[in-house]
């Protein structure tokens, strides 16, 4: 019972620094959610926070996009999503001809994208620095058909 308590004091104190600056249904919204998306979106976003000293706008996009995702997996575990829920999800949100003649929609698309793609890869490798996070070799990232395990290496600092 203890360390469910200090887990949710913990989870508390970050929910807190990473919604200080967003609206409030997001705070309320990640305190609703299973406690085991909400640990993992607060603490990606925490760790984008500090990595790369994210703006308030790029948290909010982060939080959005993360929540929703998670909604629409119906509170899946992160872990447990497969490639090809992952690749549904996304082409869920790309506009086919008729309704987007423009291409307008394919920035949304590729932000989504984006922002699942760097997400995943800090899943699988949290302890790895931002800037040597260039790919890991995991099956939620082979977004890209017929593209071989090799195309994703792992750079590792020799700082």
């Amino acid at each position: 019972m203890k360390q469910a308590t200090m887990l949710q004091l913990t989870f508390d104190m970050k929910l807190e620094q990473v919604t200080k600056d967003q609206q409030a249904h997001i705070k309320r919204t990640l305190q609703k959610m299973p406690m085991q998306n909400g640990v993992i979106i607060v603490d990606y976003v925490s760790a984008m926070i500090t990595e790369i000293n994210a703006s308030k706008n790029h948290v909010k996009n982060l939080l959005k996009e993360l929540i929703y995702f998670s909604k629409r997996m119906k509170h899946k575990p992160f872990k447990k999503i497969t490639r090809a829920e992952i690749l549904l999800y996304l082409e869920s949100h790309r506009k086919d001809e008729r309704t987007d003649p423009l291409h307008k929609g394919i920035g949304t698309y590729n932000l989504r994208k984006a922002l699942i793609v760097k997400f995943y890869r800090w899943l699988f490798s949290p302890d790895v620095r931002a800037e040597d996070r260039v790919a890991v070799r995991h099956r939620y990232l082979r977004l890209f058909p017929g593209m071989p395990p090799a195309a994703f290496p792992v750079r590792l600092s020799t700082k």
